[in-house]
């Protein structure tokens, strides 16, 4: 078979190649396009097409033909349902209540920590009355509770002065005995009104902040009182031992006397503390209190007794 020299229409690469017939497919060895002989003259070839390319193609085309059947299938038979769609404000309405629908089996319960998170401190105050202090000063006593789920700090109670017409002449304050009032706690408190202007009432306010700091209490502190000893025009005064019956010493120990009428209401208040830097534990230290006026004659009177664990202890 008769050859030449041809060169490759695409990198100009020359190779001796069989003429042979015009049209016959061949391939250059260097670059490896394919070319055709054409008069004699290597001519490019087109390139060969994918078979599975085409079959794709193909498939993609029927399918999109078969669903755009289904679609208008559906829109022949059923031609009612678009037009009971609701609109995009109605369906707005709906993925809400969905959003806030919990599905079958799952409670909605908010946990109590998240409803104690969402409660105002909140407390109640029950004046029983007022005692002469010196001068034109007097005393208001009575008892405030803690209302709120969770624990309080000391309550801070603001007496305001109003004069005939309602109208704020001045204001004084004072805190509960307690630092800190537990849940459903009841605190006793006496507010010192110094020297106020003229006035002839007294609204009252509390200003209340939830405890960040968990004070804890000693236990195993007990009172055991002496009878109350009444000083005439001084007062009463009162004398007795904490005993500290628990595991842990205590500081800070506080002894709390309320003298009480006969509804239970506050007629006088003493505080004192007890065993000077604490008490260690299975020990006892006595206490006496300085003599304390009463607005009324009390009918009873109860003692309480508080303090820190050692360990707990604020510096």
């Amino acid at each position: 078979m008769a050859t030449q020299t041809l060169s490759c229409p695409n990198c100009g690469s020359t190779m001796p190649e069989p003429v042979g017939p015009t049209g016959k497919a061949l391939r250059c060895p260097y670059c490896e396009s394919r070319y055709r002989i054409v008069d004699q003259q290597a001519v490019q070839a087109p390139a060969p097409t994918d078979d599975g390319t085409a079959l794709a193609i193909v498939v993609a085309a029927v399918l999109i033909l078969v669903f755009g059947l289904v679609i208008a299938l559906v829109l022949i038979k059923s031609p009612d349902t678009l037009l009971d769609q609701p609109s995009l404000g109605e369906v707005s309405e709906v993925t809400k209540s969905i959003e806030h629908t919990a599905p079958d089996g799952v409670s909605q319960a908010v946990p109590d920590s998240a409803k104690e998170a969402m409660v105002e401190p909140s407390a109640v105050w029950r004046p029983s009355g007022t005692m002469p202090a010196s001068g034109e000063s007097y005393y208001v006593l009575g008892h405030v509770e803690n209302t709120s789920p969770y624990p309080i700090d000391q309550v801070r109670i603001q007496v305001v002065l109003l004069d005939e017409a309602g109208t704020d002449k001045g204001v004084d304050f004072g805190f509960s005995a307690r630092q800190r009032l537990a849940p459903g706690e009841v605190s006793p408190a006496k507010v010192l009104v110094n020297d106020p202007t003229p006035h002839v009432d007294r609204r009252y306010e509390l200003q209340l902040r939830r405890s960040t700091y968990d004070r804890p209490r000693a236990d195993g502190l007990r009172v055991d009182a002496m009878e109350p000893i009444f000083e005439d025009r001084r007062g009463w005064s009162f004398q007795g031992t904490v005993h500290h019956e628990g595991t842990v010493s205590a500081r800070f120990v506080q002894l709390e006397v309320q003298a009480l009428d006969e509804a239970g209401e506050l007629v006088g208040l003493a505080s004192t503390f007890v065993g000077g830097d604490g008490i260690a534990a299975g020990s006892s230290a006595t206490f006496k209190t300085s003599p304390t006026k009463t607005m009324r004659e009390p009918a009873s009177f109860t003692y309480s007794v508080t303090g820190m664990p050692q360990e707990d202890a604020a510096p």
